[in-house]
């Protein structure tokens, strides 16, 4: 799930408001396939997975720094609660991803 959205996250969209409801239908597609696995995701919460919800937390633009607040602005509006990588309009990593043999 975390690197199906951080390779989302990266895409430039012609529309940022259809990157939640997009990833809504990914996340429901996950889940149906969930139920059919058995692989244990648990709930949705807000982007993430309560099963993975401490790895999925670990989370941060890949620029990071004073200057990427400049060119990545926080959304006007109320998108998401601040811990979740829904509520940055950049693309995101996830450190636990950055071990070896995981992730990208």
């Amino acid at each position: 799930w975390r690197i199906a959205v951080a390779r989302y996250l990266e895409r430039q969209l012609t529309n940022p408001e259809d990157r939640l409801p997009a990833l809504s239908g990914i996340a429901q597609n996950f889940q149906d396939k969930d139920s059919y696995m058995g692989a244990g995701l648990g709930t949705y919460l807000a982007g993430h997975w309560s099963k993975s919800l401490l790895d999925s937390l670990s989370w941060n633009t890949p620029s990071a720094s004073p200057i990427a607040a400049l060119i990545v602005p926080p959304a006007e509006e109320y998108i998401a609660p601040s811990w979740s990588w829904a509520s940055t309009q950049a693309a995101v990593e996830f450190y636990l991803d950055r071990r070896p043999g995981h992730g990208s």
